[in-house]
């Protein structure tokens, strides 16, 4: 008898005489634990996470844009004033974030397919087309018919 079909009053499978639930049962169940978290390891492996990935530092060349962008402010400043400085300054600020956000970008998903076969719901207009002349060839042959028994009508009636 396997250990999934014991049930917990059952006798053991170690044959001590005891219940199972008195015996084996807390060993098999720590043992199917174990066993299904290293199944969940294992298949956490494959799949990247955000947490996991490392950042890429800001560089040299972010700090380099940012005291430019200061400079640019400070010499704003002189010729059209403090606001025209603050304006620089909110959408130099704002590109820089914007940068440093999209500079790196999450990883592509792993079961996104092939991604130069995006057909951008060509598939889904060619099964509307499909349908719309499946439709229209039912309705000519609802016509056809309807005319095939005027025609037969005609020649059915007595003269």
């Amino acid at each position: 008898m396997t250990t999934a079909n014991l049930n917990r009053n059952d006798p053991c499978h170690c044959g001590s005489g005891k219940k199972y639930k008195k015996c084996h049962l807390d060993s098999d169940e720590s043992t199917a634990r174990a066993e299904r978290a290293e199944a969940k390891a294992a298949d956490d492996a494959f799949i990247p996470r955000m947490e996991e990935r490392p950042s890429k530092p800001l560089g040299a060349g972010y700090w380099s844009l940012a005291v430019l962008g200061i400079a640019i402010a400070v010499a704003v400043s002189f010729s059209k004033g403090m606001s025209g400085a603050l304006i620089v300054i909110a959408a130099w600020t704002l590109g820089m974030v914007a940068w440093a956000v999209l500079r790196d970008p999450p990883p592509p998903k792993l079961d996104a397919g092939n991604p130069a076969a995006l057909d951008f719901g060509t598939a889904q207009n060619q099964q509307t087309q499909q349908q719309a002349q499946q439709v229209a060839a039912a309705e000519q042959a609802a016509k056809d018919l309807q005319q095939r028994g005027s025609r037969r009508q005609r020649r059915q009636r007595p003269r």
